[in-house]
C-alpha cells in the first residue's frame, strides 16, 4: 500500500513500477517509485512473494493507504485476486480522513538548560530509541525509519538546538553543549538508559554521550558519522549555510544522495524556509566553526571506541561525499561496520530497509 512518510504526508504519486508482473520479491526489494513533496523514493516490500498485480498506475496519485500492488504466493488463482482486490477497494478509507495513527503523537517540546526541544515519539511500549540527526537536519531525517523501528520500540526523535522547531540559540555551538542537551534530554523526560542512533554530527553528539554517560545508554549506532576520522567536506558546509536561492541550496544538497534524483524541489524550498527563520544563520555558523576547520574534522575519538562497554555498530554509505566511508577502514578491527553500496550520506534514507534491520538487530544483542 501507498507508505506514509512522515506526519505530514497524505497522498503519493507513482512514478515507476521498478519490477514487472510475475517477478519474485524478496523482503526489502524495492517495487515501485514513489513521489511526495519532500522526496522520491523506491517502496520497499515488507515481505516474499511473486507480484501478480501493479494495481496503481504510473502517473496516478493517490492517498497513504491506498493499494499499489498484489504479492501472492506462485499459485494463488486470478480469481482470488480479484476479489480481495474489489474487496479492499469497496472498504478502503483514506488516510486524511482517518485519525493520527495511534502509534504517532504529534508534535511535543520539553525544556532542556532553558532552551526548547523539539520532538516527536512513535510507538508505545519497548525500549526507548532515541535519533539524532546531523547538521542543517532535523527529525525528518529519519522519515524512513521511525515506523519500522517504532514496531519494537519507543522511538524518539529530536531537533536538536539551532534545527527544526527547538529553540535557535546554540550558546557557543561547541559539540559539549549539544551532547549536554541530549543528555538532558534524556533525564527531562525519563526514558534512559536508551539506545542511540546518530547520523553525522548527530553521530559525534551520540558518540560522545555514551562515553561520559554511559549509564543513558544501552547501544549505539553511528550513521555516516563525524569524530571517527579527521576528512570532512567544508565546502559542502560552507556551500550549505551560504546558499540562499534554490539552485544554489539544491546543488549542495544533491551531494547528500548517492542519487540525487531523490531531492524534490519542496524539499529544498522547506529547507530554504527553515534557513530564513531568525536565528539559523548565526547558530549554523556557530556549529560549523565547532565541527571543523576547513576540510578537518576538530574532533577525533575513533581511538576511544574501544572504551566503550556497549554494543556498537558504524554504518557508511558506500559513496559518502560529506564524510568518506574510507573512515570505516581504519576503525579498530573488534568494530562492526557495515558499508552500503549505492548510498550516500544519507544512507538511512537510501536503504531504509538495511539500515533499519541493522539497528533492530544490534537492538536485541
Amino acid at each position: 500500500t501507498m507508505p506514509r512518510w512522515g506526519l505530514s504526508m497524505t497522498e503519493g504519486t507513482v512514478v515507476e513500477w521498478l519490477l514487472d508482473e510475475g517477478q519474485h520479491v524478496a523482503h526489502g526489494d524495492e517495487v515501485v517509485s514513489v513521489e511526495t513533496e519532500k522526496i522520491l523514493a523506491g517502496v520497499e516490500s515488507q515481505q516474499d512473494g511473486v507480484l501478480r498485480r501493479q494495481v496503481a498506475k504510473e502517473g496516478e496519485t493517490l492517498p497513504v493507504g491506498a493499494l499499489l500492488a498484489i504479492l501472492t504466493e506462485t499459485d494463488t488463482p486470478e480469481c482470488k485476486i480479484d476479489a480481495f482486490v474489489a474487496k479492499f477497494q469497496q472498504d478502503f478509507v483514506p488516510l486524511a480522513e482517518k485519525e493520527v495513527p495511534s502509534n504517532l503523537t504529534r508534535s511535543q517540546s520539553v525544556l532542556v538548560e532553558d532552551r526548547h526541544i523539539h520532538y516527536r515519539k512513535w510507538g508505545h511500549q519497548g525500549n526507548p530509541m532515541i535519533l539524532i540527526h546531523g547538521f542543517g537536519g532535523d527529525h525528518n531525517n529519519w522519515l524512513f525509519n521511525q515506523d519500522t523501528l517504532a514496531a519494537s520500540s519507543l522511538v524518539y526523535a529530536l531537533d536538536l538546538p539551532g534545527h527544526g522547531g527547538s529553540s535557535k540559540d546554540v550558546g557557543t555551538g561547541s559539540i559539549g553543549e549539544l551532547t549536554n542537551c541530549v543528555a538532558g534530554f534524556i533525564g527531562a523526560l525519563d526514558i534512559g538508559p536508551a539506545h542511540l542512533i546518530g547520523h553525522s554530527m548527530g553521530g559525534l553528539i551520540a558518540l560522545r554521550c555514551a562515553l561520559e554517560n554511559a549509564s543513558l545508554v544501552t547501544t549505539l549506532t553511528l550513521i555516516g558519522s563525524c569524530g571517527l576520522g579527521s576528512e570532512i567536506n567544508g565546502i559542502y558546509l560552507d556551500g550549505f549555510i551560504s546558499s540562499r536561492r534554490h539552485r544554489q541550496l539544491k546543488a549542495e544538497v544533491e551531494k547528500l544522495f548517492a542519487d540525487p534524483s531523490l531531492i524534490t524541489r519542496q524539499m529544498v524550498e522547506e529547507l530554504l524556509k527553515y534557513k530564513r527563520i531568525d536565528g539559523v544563520q548565526n547558530a549554523l555558523e556557530k556549529i560549523s566553526d565547532q565541527l571543523r576547520e576547513g576540510n578537518r574534522q576538530r574532533s577525533n575519538l575513533s581511538h576511544r571506541l574501544t572504551e566503550l562497554n556497549k554494543p556498537l555498530l558504524v554504518l557508511w554509505g558506500q559513496n559518502d561525499q560529506i564524510i568518506p566511508s574510507t573512515q570505516a577502514r581504519r576503525l579498530p578491527k573488534a568494530i562492526r561496520t557495515e558499508v552500503i553500496a549505492n548510498a550516500g550520506h544519507m544512507v538511512q534514507m537510501e536503504a531504509a530497509n538495511q539500515v533499519n534491520q541493522l539497528i533492530l538487530e544490534l537492538a536485541r544483542v
